[in-house]
């Protein structure tokens, strides 16, 4: 009763600023040298009214980078690096900060307190360096790529401050204010093969994450989960906390007859993540998954062009790579999910075209539930699903934009509401 009007009334402003440049080649022998380096700056005010979730905050970002590349007929190398900055100040009201200040999670001397709003500032800086080499070890048949990286990522509000559920959140999630970023060490390989009728990429992972954030279920003492019980009822609770993380795998996928009027499309992706202080795996890490598609593509006739019927599938394995104990419920069942599609492109009085295209999803009506999703516990994903998608594009003939810009006499038949010549 204490809320007046809407429930959730979000006002978001961002502005944003974007800078680069682009030094001239330069020729070294028989390699070439190219690079640049630009700056970005963004601000950022969130602004809600209503029942409390994340609360209100004001946020500046600044970044520069800088990259090298050095490429010959055989080989490309770059290497690039980056520094971003971020302010964060965010206003908590009197409710939320006192939660916050029950669970021992801010006091007073991270918070400037006024009467009824507690004002936390934070500040991050992170630097990021990458390094990736191409090696075309047979020209356009056989690449080689590999890339070494580093990366970051400043925490977000509600990994910070959400001390809550929503209507779309089903859980009480509760945030850490003292969560720092994220950084990614990352070592990637890739394997590309083109043969004309064949083409097919093969790529490996490995990433180390200092202080990934990860979002889990907190249990007691006896393995149960800890329930939170508000005025809508009850919410199991989840937090927020930073880690020490390994993860690992191979995605991939090969494609018969590229060019072929019937072509063949197959793919697979495995991916493993576990908790290095403990050895055990990290919840809501998706499952195993292989997919596959057939794809027709009959000649051009007429107006009609890029013509297509494709039928697809992907099977996802039961996630059996959890740890059941720290999970509220065991993983879902494996799946199928069978989908379709067709489009075309028509060329419309010249140059125009008309796309037209539909796609069906999860045609079988199956049910089934996603492990990475949090309704899991609660429901099934959507079943059949069909999308109609039309799109046109309409274009000037040079010619007669050449005439209409060269001709400056006004035309006494013309409205100033009438649309311009073309179109």
């Amino acid at each position: 009763s204490s809320v007046e009007g809407a429930q959730y009334d979000f006002a978001l402003q961002t502005h944003s600023l974007d800078v680069a440049a682009e030094h001239k080649s330069l020729s070294v022998g028989a390699a070439t040298l190219a690079g640049g380096a630009g700056a970005s700056a963004s601000t950022q005010d969130n602004v809600y009214t209503g029942v409390p979730l994340i609360p209100n905050h004001r946020s500046f970002d600044v970044g520069v980078f800088g990259y090298e590349r050095v490429q010959t007929q055989a080989i490309a190398l770059e290497v690039g690096a980056r520094y971003d900055h971020q302010g964060r100040r965010s206003f908590l009201s009197e409710s939320a900060y006192a939660r916050h200040e029950g669970r021992g999670t801010l006091s007073e001397d991270d918070c400037d307190l006024a009467e009824s709003v507690a004002r936390c500032g934070l500040a991050f800086d992170v630097g990021s360096v990458s390094v990736g080499a191409l090696v075309h070890a047979v020209p356009d048949v056989l690449d080689v790529k590999l890339d070494l990286s580093s990366a970051s990522r400043f925490p977000n509000g509600d990994e910070l401050y959400m001390n809550g559920s929503a209507p779309t959140f089903p859980v009480y999630a509760a945030g850490d204010p003292s969560l720092g970023p994220e950084t990614t060490w990352s070592l990637s390989p890739t394997v590309g093969l083109s043969l004309g009728w064949f083409e097919g990429e093969l790529s490996g992972f490995f990433s180390y994450i200092n202080d990934y954030i990860a979002f889990t279920p907190d249990l007691g003492p006896d393995g149960s989960p800890t329930f939170d019980v508000t005025i809508r009822g009850a919410y199991p609770r989840f937090s927020y906390r930073a880690v020490h993380s390994l993860f690992y795998g191979i995605d991939g996928g090969f494609t018969l007859g590229p060019q072929w009027p019937v072509s063949l499309r197959l793919g697979g992706s495995l991916v493993r993540g576990e908790e290095l202080a403990t050895g055990t795996p990290l919840p809501f890490v998706p499952a195993d998954r292989i997919h596959g598609s057939v794809r027709w593509t009959p000649p051009h006739v007429g107006v009609l062009h890029e013509a297509f019927i494709e039928l697809s599938g992907e099977y996802v394995f039961e996630q059996r790579h959890i740890d059941e104990a720290a999970d509220l419920a065991p993983a879902p069942d494996a799946y199928f999910l069978l989908g379709a599609g067709a489009g075309a492109r028509f060329h419309v009085r010249g140059e125009n075209t008309l796309e037209v295209g539909i796609e069906g999803g999860n045609l079988l009506n199956a049910r089934y539930r996603d492990y990475t999703s949090l309704r899991r516990y609660y429901a099934d994903e959507p079943g059949l699903e069909v999308r109609l998608r039309l799109r046109f594009e309409f274009h000037q003939h040079p010619m007669q934009r050449s005439l209409d810009d060269s001709d400056p006499t006004p035309d006494p038949d013309h409205h100033p509401d009438d649309p311009p010549g073309g179109v």
